[in-house]
């Protein structure tokens, strides 16, 4: 149960918040509440491949299975995330400024910044709203949560967004050969692969390398307000409606929000994932 994950985690942590390392071994290891790590400096949470070690969720659908809460400089890698039977998950990872955590194993002054995850799979099977979420906890408060990275993770069968990118100060997020794949049983399912538009003025700003992004109702990429520098280069991409959206910024947007494609394949849809009239090109 989560406790035990839990209790591993809370036993690599010192005073001050000085992280250590957990390393889970072969297995499913059944979570119903969702791990933290709050207010932490420098901890590794890891299985043995994404085939070997599962994370399964088996707790109320109101939450995510990891909340990474004011820490910075966290490895998560080599698990898989899956969803019991009959159950349902909010999102796979929240990772956010929140209340964080109080007392002497707290880092001080703890803020989020270059949490990774390398070689992670995420499998929904239609019971995961969302994958993972950059997230703004408090809008008036919009504080530094950026240079986070992605590396060889997979999201599938997600009902929302693979990944939501909220904060004016979520910069620099990097995703290297990440795969989205918004469909279910050969249906779309999926919404967006990524969606920077959840808060008015809020985006987050990114580059992705290659990987591929499949199988979305809406896009696969919604681009909202003006931040900083984005790229996508190298994306493979099938079954979508659209490959892109971004709002009309109006005089001047392409210097105040740059937004870079490059090498982009788009490919065609078929009849039960069929391409929109508009999806050829950005809108």
């Amino acid at each position: 149960m989560a406790s035990s994950v839990q209790d591993l985690i809370e036993g690599q942590i010192s005073t001050g918040g000085i992280g250590g390392g957990v390393s889970l071994p072969r297995g499913v290891f059944e979570i119903d509440d969702t791990l933290t790590i709050a207010s932490v400096r420098g901890l590794r949470f890891g299985g043995q491949s994404p085939w070997a070690t599962e994370l399964r969720w088996v707790g109320p659908a109101d939450r995510p299975m990891f909340d990474i809460d004011r820490s910075a400089d966290i490895l998560l890698e080599h698990f898989s995330i899956t969803v019991g039977a009959g159950r349902e998950l909010l999102a796979a990872a929240w990772i956010q400024n929140g209340k964080g955590r109080t007392g002497p194993k707290a880092a001080p002054g703890a803020q989020g910044s270059h949490v990774s995850w390398n070689n992670i799979r995420v499998v929904g099977d239609g019971n995961l709203v969302a994958g993972f979420h950059v997230k703004l906890f408090d809008v008036e408060k919009d504080i530094k949560n950026d240079h986070h990275s992605f590396e060889h993770v997979t999201v599938s069968g997600y009902t929302g967004t693979a990944f939501t990118l909220e904060g004016r100060n979520a910069k620099n997020l990097g995703f290297d050969r990440c795969h989205c794949l918004g469909l279910f049983r050969r249906r779309r399912i999926g919404q967006y692969a990524v969606d920077t538009s959840t808060h008015p003025n809020q985006g987050g700003a990114f580059v992705w390398n290659k990987g591929s992004a499949i199988g979305h109702e809406q896009a696969d990429f919604k681009i909202g307000d003006r931040n900083d520098t984005i790229k996508i280069d190298g994306v493979s991409s099938e079954k979508s409606a659209r490959m892109l959206q971004m709002p009309d910024y109006g005089p001047g947007a392409d210097t105040a929000c740059p937004t870079l494609l490059e090498n982009y394949r788009f490919g065609t849809g078929d009849p039960a994932n069929p391409v929109a009239p508009d999806g050829s090109h950005p809108v």
